[in-house]
């Protein structure tokens, strides 16, 4: 009970054991029965639960500078709690002091539902609205006074996506679910810019459902982001290379639909939704570089499961998550005709002597952006152009078709039943005919085979 009688307040502390009530009073330098009589006085006692089954629960969480950080529940959707320095489960404000934890409300000229918090440079806070950050001048740790909820942008993100982080800025999908974006600290203005990342491809954005980001494990390589969609179950994939201002956006397809998909450190791991035996189907699938089909099995010597040892005689079993369908047989670097899962195997044209891989078919199809020539008179859009001849640098490469030309690999004499040759090297394809507005190169696959294909050379032609 708290008591004022004007010089000051004291307080009278009640609490009941098990037989009796006991009454502390505490009364610094003044007579409280003054107070207590004339009735000046409040009793507080109680509480209510900010995060309850019927208040809600936080959307988002995340650990920054020894605090554990909840946002947005369902009863205080504006809200951000932080927890007592490293003591992640006492949210209880006490005195206020630098260590205690943190209350804090957005409060703007719009409704910011928090959707996602992330650690990062600053506490970046993202809501339905507006991007928001907490900053720390001088690299003062974030407290219960000096916190500061300051704008960035107003984009708003989609619920539901957790940003990633990629190098220096933080990729989110915006809250329409068409663009892909990349809050971004700059450092001529002081504050956060959210850069459109999917400017020329945001119609691979199809009602995004999850993202995931791998980042670059070796030298020649780049972050790889994946999202997939609840439209058509596709999923997009960006390669971004930023210190070379490379994004190079593409779309998976498969057998199926993809409805998950996560990183665990460098291997990418896919949820698929397939029809199998006109039964439906969830499966756990593995990315994996050394493959050419999908959903694939390998046999060979010394495997793990899923993968088989290798048959001794023609029948390749193990294949019922893949039942009656049409799949892609590659035995010894040797492509086979395509077979029917039935009852689970299929049988081989011959005993293998090193590996046999069965799996679904899918299709390549790379293309380049459209010449644009800069003339000394200046550009010419205006005029039709040809690409006369490409030359193509490849690594390990054993199938390639430019604009549905096949690149010859095979030496002479030519053996039948001899394994695909690989090539690394260039390879001059010539003439290329047709004049077109674009003037592209597609590049496909006509077998289910190894190819990278590291850079093209390209001689260009414009029409009068």
């Amino acid at each position: 009970i708290n008591v004022d009688n004007g010089f000051g307040r004291a307080r009278i502390i009640e609490y009941e054991s098990s037989t009796v009530v006991k009454t502390i009073v505490e009364v610094p330098f003044f007579e409280a029965s003054v107070a207590i009589a004339s009735g000046d006085w409040e009793l507080e006692t109680g509480y209510e639960a900010v995060f309850s089954s019927t208040k809600g629960y936080p959307r988002t969480c995340t650990f920054h500078e020894g605090r554990l950080y909840f946002g947005g529940s369902k009863s205080l959707p504006n809200t951000l709690f932080g927890s007592k320095v490293s003591d992640f489960f006492n949210f209880k404000a006490d005195e206020g002091l630098d260590d205690d934890a943190i209350f804090a409300t957005i409060s703007s000229d719009s409704l910011n539902a928090i959707n996602a918090i992330r650690s990062g440079r600053d506490l970046q806070v993202f809501t339905s609205s507006a991007e928001f950050f907490i900053p720390q001048s001088s690299l003062d740790p974030i407290t219960p006074s000096n916190i500061v909820l300051k704008t960035a942008t107003k984009r708003g993100m989609k619920e539901g996506i957790k940003p990633v982080s990629a190098e220096a800025g933080t990729l989110y999908i915006q809250r329409s679910g068409k663009a892909l974006r990349e809050l971004i600290f700059s450092d001529t203005d002081l504050n956060y810019n959210s850069e459109n990342v999917s400017l020329l491809s945001s119609h691979l954005l199809k009602s995004p459902t999850k993202m995931a980001l791998r980042t670059a494990t070796s030298t020649d390589d780049g972050d790889l982001l994946m999202i997939t969609n609840g439209t058509d179950g596709s999923m997009a994939v960006y390669s971004i290379l930023r210190p070379q201002n490379v994004v190079a956006p593409s779309e998976f397809i498969t057998d199926g639909t993809f409805e998950d998909v996560a990183v665990d450190i460098e291997d990418i791991y896919t949820i698929v939704k397939r029809t199998i035996s006109s039964s439906t189907k969830y499966y756990l699938e593995v990315f994996d570089d050394d493959r050419t089909t999908d959903s694939a099995i390998q046999y060979f010597s010394g495997a793990t499961s899923p993968d088989q040892a290798k048959p001794s005689n023609t029948t390749a079993g193990s294949l019922s998550h893949l039942e009656a369908k049409t799949v892609n047989v590659v035995r010894d670097d040797l492509v086979l005709a395509d077979k029917t899962v039935s009852s689970g195997q299929i049988t081989l044209d011959a005993v293998p002597t090193t590996y046999v891989e069965v799996g679904l078919a899918y299709d390549v199809e790379v293309k380049t952006m459209p010449a644009e020539p800069r003339m000394p008179s200046g550009f010419v859009a205006s005029r039709k152009r040809r690409i006369v001849e490409a030359t193509p640098i490849m690594d390990r490469t054993q199938n390639l078709a430019i604009n549905a030309v096949e690149v010859p690999f095979s030496l002479l004499p030519l053996n039948a039943g001899a394994s695909s040759t690989s090539f690394t090297g260039r390879k001059r394809i010539a003439p290329i005919l047709g004049y077109s507005n674009e003037a592209q190169l597609t590049f496909t696959m006509t077998k289910p085979l190894f190819a990278t294909v590291l850079a093209v050379e390209y001689k260009l032609s414009t029409g009068a």
